[in-house]
């Protein structure tokens, strides 16, 4: 993980299982509690700083770090993962320079057997792109509406560049 910007970090996988005097799943002679995934309670601990002990994944974990570990995740078990499209909301969060870079290494790399969806506004990530859409939000009658438009290649050069030196998108 420390390539995607998480240096120190760790993460945990815990797996619980409850026992229950009424439960109907029987393993080493003890009964368990079942639900329809099985017996298995699974969480997921993350220290996002060296020395700081790990705690529940979904309390401390901010926007970003959720992506940047799921895409981890996902670019280990590619090849077992019945998803076809994957999207990553923010994974820019936080992050520059090399570990910018290293997040669009591993986007390509996904890429290659998936449909990847990304948000992002890091040029270093939006170049590495086949295609690009600019997603404006906007009030009409009140009310915040949402557009998509289609980028041909001279407004994807266009955009990539704006993202690069910090220009207002709202034109593109």
């Amino acid at each position: 993980m420390s390539d995607l910007n998480m240096p120190g970090s760790r993460f945990e996988i815990l797996i619980k299982q409850e026992e229950s005097q009424d439960g109907f799943v029987k393993f080493d002679n003890k009964l368990f509690h079942a639900n329809p995934q099985g017996i298995d309670n699974i969480e997921f601990y993350l220290s996002a700083n060296k020395g700081e002990p790990t705690k529940p994944f979904a309390s401390i974990a901010s926007g970003g770090e959720i992506s940047r570990i799921m895409l981890a995740i996902k670019t280990i078990f590619q090849d077992k993962d019945p998803v076809e499209t994957l999207v990553f909301d923010e994974i820019d969060s936080g992050i520059s320079g090399h570990a910018a870079e290293q997040v669009a290494k591993h986007l390509v790399d996904l890429s290659k057997n998936k449909q990847v969806i990304c948000i992002t506004h890091l040029s270093q990530i939006a170049m590495k792109a086949k295609n690009h859409l600019h997603i404006v939000k906007y009030i009409k009658d009140g009310h915040t509406q949402v557009g998509v438009k289609y980028l041909d290649k001279v407004e994807s050069s266009k955009g990539i560049k704006d993202l690069f030196i910090g220009t207002d998108l709202v034109n593109a």
